[in-house]
């Protein structure tokens, strides 16, 4: 059965009827004044429009609202997300919320729309109707069931519903200097007659932000001028979640200051990983289809800045189309949440510019490693075998990596900004030399430092063992891409870590190719000169934190990496005609810039990691 709504004179006649009966084709309805057991007596015959009225959002997700095709249903709502974040500053989203976005009707910045979305209202009413107000249009919400949801509505400052206001600055200004028209908590949310004024069509397009969760039938309301009935036509299927519930996360279970230093216990217990739904359980979509996206965080990262990368990782997935399945993984990096050091690190923090974590970097990088195996358990436990990809930023790659070589099973990994020498994925010699000195990077402090790293050690099972070459050249048919910034200030800091802290005097960690003394005998060795200990280092995991030196620079900051690395692309050139400048040195720009300022890396991203269907 179709509702139809027609315009009489001067009555509004609301009918019932099946298509195929009672209406002629040329719109005549038979009116029953007196129905009598479905038969039709004293019937009157009106002339009447038959007008479109629809209600639209872009259910299939291809950047199309497209009335005949986005249905939804009961079973398949809309979904999306309440606006409970802070985008109250463009760069550097607050991880604790003090005042949620949705709070007021104001869209404080740029980046805050990428937390609202589109919807289309096709009126089919004459436009000097709705422009003299004898007819208005608007929407609220038929609850079905559960808690009520609500949003607040606005324009958008396309004129043809573009969703240009996501990725273009220009468009972005535009629709946050835009009027909001009104919540759904409050009851109907009226399109005022101003809207229409220079329109030559009745199609409005709005784009919306949640306020509340819950599942409800968004309506298409009219109203014959101010005081006539709202009647309800066409709805809209819409379920609001906390986006925390759209996707899953895992942890390791130890922090990072739970797992011992080597010095402490060379040989710690293997790590395991839990699900991490804190206070969010999912909410799983049954349409999701069947391709798996894992994030992988890096260095320094605090449990609530975390949690605040993988929603904006998700965020921009979902705006790029995205329909799968979303995970994101916590590994035990030192960070501000314990203190930034271990508990023995002596180093006084007050009146230095380190931040919460900034010396911990080896210890970090020394956990990464050891996190590897519990990675790849939990990503080879996951589901789309055969269509699972991963992406990891700066020292998420260690962790990558070293789940690789513990059989993680992915078929494409995306590698941004990568913190790990371009040597473990490309053994070529040219690798070694600076392309701008024509000097080899590892000479630093002369010659005689040469040979300070297991890479050149004559013996092959020091190279293999300890040796950074060729480490996650894996040979499989993964398919991995570098996300490469050469100019990235951060990973200049690498190379500074690297020069001075491989291996780690200030810590008693040594290398050397052969022993000169006899109380000294191993390669890789740590020496406590306060408990006067000495202890050789033969854990891998342990040398690669403290003790071998990269002979190259980063893969992040290194556009000749090749070898295991399949595909590059330069994150400071997104080509001629690109809507927003490159990252410049800014290592984690990804995240931490509006999505105007990154949608070109998210959509690179998802092609490179083929997460887009074909539809």
């Amino acid at each position: 059965e179709a509702t139809k709504v027609t315009l009489g004179d001067p009555e509004v006649v609301k009918l019932t009827v099946r298509a195929g009966e009672n209406v002629s084709e040329t719109g005549v309805v038979l009116d029953p004044l007196e129905a009598n057991e479905g038969t039709f007596e004293n019937e009157r015959r009106y002339d009447v429009d038959l007008l479109p009225v629809n209600i639209s959002v872009d259910a299939d997700r291809n950047g199309e609202i497209e009335p005949g095709s986005d249905t939804t249903s009961e079973a398949t709502p809309f979904r999306f997300w309440v606006n409970n974040d802070q985008d109250d500053v463009e760069v550097d989203e607050p991880s604790v919320i003090t005042t949620p976005d949705h709070s007021d009707a104001q869209i404080a910045t740029k980046r805050d729309l990428e937390d609202f979305t589109r919807i289309r209202l096709s009126v089919g009413f004459p436009l000097d109707q709705l422009k003299g107000g004898d007819w208005k249009v608007g929407l609220r919400f038929k609850v079905a069931g559960g808690q009520s949801p609500s949003i607040r509505v606005w324009p958008n400052e396309s004129e043809t519903g573009e969703d240009s206001y996501l990725d273009e600055h220009p468009a972005a200004g535009r629709q946050i200097a835009k009027q909001c028209f009104g919540s759904t908590n409050v009851g109907t949310v009226f399109i005022p007659s101003s809207y229409w004024q220079d329109r030559d069509d009745t199609e409005a397009h709005l784009i919306f932000e949640g306020i509340s969760k819950g599942t409800g039938e968004l309506a298409l309301i009219l109203q014959n001028g101010s005081e006539g009935p709202e009647i309800v036509g066409p709805v809209v299927h819409l379920k609001l979640l906390d986006v925390r519930e759209m996707f899953k996360r895992a942890r390791i279970v130890n922090e990072a200051d739970e797992i011992p230093n080597p010095w402490i216990d060379a040989r710690p217990p293997a790590q395991s990983w839990v699900w991490d739904p804190w206070n969010w359980e999912y909410d799983e979509d049954p349409e999701a289809e069947e391709t798996t996206a894992i994030f992988v965080h890096g260095w320094r990262l605090t449990y609530a800045t975390y949690l605040t990368w993988a929603q904006t990782s998700y965020k921009r997935l979902w705006h790029q189309g995205f329909r799968g399945k979303f995970y994101t993984f916590r590994w035990a990096t030192f960070s501000g949440d314990n203190n930034g050091l271990p508990d023995d690190w002596d180093i006084e923090l007050e009146g230095t510019d380190f931040p919460p974590g900034g010396t911990t970097y080896n210890p970090s990088e020394y956990r990464a490693w050891l996190c590897g195996p519990a990675l790849a358990s939990w990503v080879n436990s996951l589901p789309n075998a055969g269509r699972r990809s991963l992406f990891a930023h700066s020292m998420g790659n260690v962790i990558s990596g070293s789940a690789l070589r513990n059989g993680m099973s992915v078929q494409r990994y995306a590698l941004c900004n990568a913190a790990m020498a371009s040597m473990a994925y490309d053994s070529g010699a040219h690798m070694r030399i600076d392309p701008d000195t024509g000097e080899p990077w590892n000479r630093i402090w002369g010659s005689q430092f040469l040979h300070e790293t297991p890479d050149t050690n004559p013996s092959a099972d020091i190279r293999n063992s300890f040796g950074l070459e060729g480490k996650f050249d894996i040979g499989t048919n993964l398919r991995m891409i570098n996300f490469y910034l050469e100019d990235d200030e951060a990973l200049d800091s690498w190379v500074n870590n690297n020069r001075f802290l491989k291996p780690e005097f200030g810590r008693g960690y040594y290398y050397q190719e052969n022993s000169v003394d006899p109380d000294y005998p191993d390669p890789l060795y740590h020496y406590i000169s306060d408990t006067n200990v000495y202890r050789g280092v033969h854990s891998p995991d342990e040398a690669f934190g403290f003790v071998t030196k990269s002979l190259t620079r980063t893969a992040g900051s290194d556009s000749r990496t090749s070898g295991s690395i399949k595909s590059s692309v330069n994150m400071n050139d997104w080509g001629v005609g690109a809507k927003h400048w490159g990252f410049g040195v800014t290592h984690s720009a990804e995240w931490r810039w509006s999505n105007q300022s990154t949608s070109h890396f998210w959509d690179r991203l998802c092609e490179e990691l083929e997460l887009i269907r074909q539809q």
